[in-house]
């Protein structure tokens, strides 16, 4: 016999997330009610919220799944870091805070060779507009009220002019705009934040619906272990919490959204996937999907630190009168160290004359890191490019 439910919902989204938290606030503006099911924990901590912060939270495990790549010789039998958002907002809480959209001939080439129809860059440019407020100049590629604040690096520095100098000097060119329709050369980043603070999705989309009373039930660390079938109709979901299994009716609509991992991962748990993958589990089939959980593809990213003399970076600024002084800055000016990311610069440019777009992006930050332990800055300037 099967166990009674908890509770009802019209709408379930598992995962809190980048996209997760959108699609939640989204489906809330109608008279519906969503339960939106995030793994992780609220993202009350300070450092989520002060760009610099980030540095910090990809080591803490309550905030990043922590993942690795398997050892393997093309790695050096080296285990690859792969950071994960865990918490509301998910990666966009945890990341480098650079806001970056595809270029336009890239998202048209999806629509043209892979056959992505509604995928073109003049079907999605709406959408990017609708989603950001650009404190930039007014622009036909940029938004100006959407729920995302998007804006230039309030504090620069000078190698990262430089970077984009040389750039020039290499015959590439200065694009004023990365994310306008053309960002193939060398550009400043620009960072999705409000004033002080990072705008994750949770701060854009889910705290602006919670404060307007939509019928929006956010659960924190809560797990969701089940997707339940009656034959292939989705009845609802488990999920435990604070030790307790809590099982919910979806009356309408479930959207699994937790991520690259995690989302083939409850799909396989819950008997759609690959049939001889979920025999060897243990996992009775509901659906065969051979393809979930395969095809993943990710971008490699190689670092190479350069030693620098005559300018001071963020390695020899990191130390306690020094954070000192940048906090000042920070609360006071809104200016420092602790506005930067992941990056400063970077420059997109072809792999090869026969290239349709830009395929390569070279980053540049200010900072180099250890060869031997992981997340550790060198103590001489360094520069890191990459």
């Amino acid at each position: 016999m099967m166990a009674s439910w908890d509770f009802d919902t019209d709408f379930c989204v598992v995962g809190a997330g980048s996209a997760g938290s959108v699609v939640a606030s989204r489906l809330a503006e109608d008279d519906t009610s969503v339960l939106l099911l995030e793994a992780g924990p609220k993202d009350s901590n300070p450092l989520v919220h002060i760009p610099a912060g980030y540095f910090y939270l990809l080591k803490d495990q309550r905030y990043n799944w922590m993942y690795a790549t398997e050892r393997e010789p093309r790695t050096m039998d080296r285990e690859i870091t792969w950071p994960a958002g865990r918490g509301l907002g998910g990666s966009s809480s945890i990341n480098g805070i650079l806001f970056a959209r595809g270029q336009s001939a890239e998202y048209d080439w999806m629509a043209e060779e892979l056959g992505c129809t509604g995928w073109d860059y003049s079907s999605l440019l709406p959408y990017f507009r609708k989603a950001e407020t650009f404190q930039g100049a007014p622009s036909p590629h940029r938004g100006s009220s959407g729920p995302v604040s998007v804006s230039p690096f309030r504090t620069v520095h000078p190698l990262a002019r430089d970077f984009v100098k040389a750039a020039k000097e290499a015959g590439f060119s200065e694009v004023p705009d990365m994310n306008a329709a053309n960002r193939e050369g060398a550009s400043l980043f620009q960072q999705n934040r409000r004033g002080r603070f990072r705008d994750s999705t949770a701060s854009a989309y889910l705290r602006p619906a919670i404060r307007k009373g939509r019928r929006l039930r956010v659960e924190t660390d809560a797990v969701c272990s089940r997707i339940v079938f009656s034959g292939k109709k989705v009845e609802g979901v488990e999920y435990s919490k604070n030790g307790k299994l809590v099982r919910v009716r979806i009356r309408r609509e479930l959207v699994v959204s937790c991520g690259t991992l995690r989302s083939p991962h409850l799909l396989q748990l819950s008997g759609v996937g690959d049939p001889d993958h979920l025999q060897r589990i243990g996992v009775s089939v509901v659906h065969a999907s051979p393809n979930v959980g395969m095809n993943l593809k990710d971008q490699f990213l190689v670092r190479i630190s350069h030693r620098t003399k005559g300018v001071l970076t963020i390695n020899e600024m990191n130390n306690f009168l020094s954070i000192a002084m940048e906090s000042v800055k920070y609360i006071g000016l809104n200016r420092g160290l602790l506005t930067l990311g992941a990056s400063m610069a970077a420059l997109y440019c072809k792999s090869s004359v026969d290239a349709r777009f830009a395929d390569l992006m070279i980053m540049f930050a200010p900072v180099s890191f250890s060869s031997t332990v992981p997340g550790v800055l060198e103590r001489e300037g360094g520069m890191t490019t990459g």
